[in-house]
């Protein structure tokens, strides 16, 4: 009985109920905040700091639903499993081989889905969501660790050479937890444009605009209305782009009669 004792995995079964508990929180927390929305449109979310920081914006993406429901419900039925793992463990339990291999696939599915996520919050949406990134930094260790434990179970065989490689490899799960982290501030950087574009509304074009072999840089918004025209002496085109946003942000409404109150100068060269 002592021997048994000393063979359960304590530590991975705090870390589970530890991650479990930490995961399943920032998953109600986004919750919480996509019903608020949804109840409010006009609303921001409590998590929302800047431009860059924000969970709106990822909330109201189609990568937010990518199943057709808001992600965050999935955290909510899914970090219930490695908290009742983590419990069975601390209390003696011992599983098979096939409920390691289904717990691990679980796992893999939210590595993948997350490292997913992470690429398309950094290069496609240009922002950084507080308690999607909480659910990342809990998510990766927690599969290094469940994959060291399966290895170390058998579950993927009872060769003596993957038993003896896998017996050490827990200790190296918090470096490479680190190094994960460190490849995501580097890819980071990899995507400043985007969060430039965001948070200025800039655009580097290396294509001039005007034939004049200068690029320049545009103003740039989703909602953005663009405005074509020819002047008579010299010919050229004149471009002006309306940056004002369709909705509000933070409370502060667009000004529906900014256009109609443009210089005449302006106005007269836009009907030309």
């Amino acid at each position: 009985m002592p021997a048994a004792s000393a063979r359960r995995p304590i530590g991975l079964a705090v870390w589970l109920i530890l991650a479990g508990v930490i995961g399943w929180y920032a998953a109600f927390s986004l919750t919480v905040e996509r019903f608020h929305l949804l109840a409010d449109p006009e609303a921001t979310a409590s998590c929302d700091f800047s431009i860059l920081v924000q969970c709106t914006a990822n909330l109201q993406s189609w990568q937010g639903s990518v199943f057709g429901f808001p992600n965050p419900i999935l955290g909510l039925a899914g970090w219930v499993a490695p908290i009742v793992v983590g419990a069975a463990l601390l209390a003696g339990a011992r599983f098979a081989r096939w409920f390691w291999l289904l717990f691990w696939a679980g796992m893999l599915f939210a590595f993948g889905f997350v490292i997913w996520l992470i690429s398309q919050s950094l290069f496609v949406l240009g922002t950084l969501c507080p308690w999607c990134m909480v659910t990342w930094s809990v998510t990766i260790p927690t599969f290094y660790a469940v994959t060291v434990h399966a290895m170390r179970s058998g579950a993927f065989g009872t060769s003596p050479g993957l038993l003896r490689f896998s017996r050490g490899l827990m200790r190296w799960v918090p470096l490479a937890t680190i190094v994960s982290y460190g490849i995501i501030v580097i890819v980071a950087q990899l995507a400043p444009t985007r969060a430039l574009t965001n948070i200025f509304g800039l655009e580097n074009h290396t294509a001039p605009l005007d034939g004049s072999g200068r690029a320049g840089l545009t103003w740039r918004h989703e909602s953005a209305r663009q405005h074509w025209s020819h002047g008579d002496a010299p010919r050229c085109r004149v471009r002006t782009v309306d940056v004002m946003p369709e909705r509000s942000i933070h409370g502060v409404r667009p000004d529906p009669d900014r256009r109609s109150r443009q210089p005449a100068a302006r106005q007269n060269r836009d009907s030309l």
